[in-house]
């Protein structure tokens, strides 16, 4: 029996590992809609990035928010 035709790199590794990059996932509120947004950030990199923000593209409204790495608070985001 033949084994099924796939293509080997969609298929994540274990441990969360895919082409050797770790992702986060993260889920904030978008301040436009108040819809909940699911983002994936980028882990690889040096560990002093944990104070910084980064800046993405919400798939809710289209527009930039800045999430801190490290909380995945908006910047301005009350803390609660």
């Amino acid at each position: 029996m033949a084994s099924p035709d796939f293509d080997r790199d969609q298929h994540p590794e274990p441990g969360g590992r895919h082409n050797g990059r770790y992702m986060a996932n993260l889920i904030f509120k978008c301040p436009q809609t108040g819809m909940n947004v699911q983002h994936w950030l980028d882990e690889s990199g040096p560990s002093d990035r944990d104070g910084l923000y980064e800046t993405v593209v919400c798939k809710a409204c289209s527009r930039l928010h800045f999430i801190h790495r490290s909380s995945g608070k908006l910047l301005g985001q009350p803390d609660e």
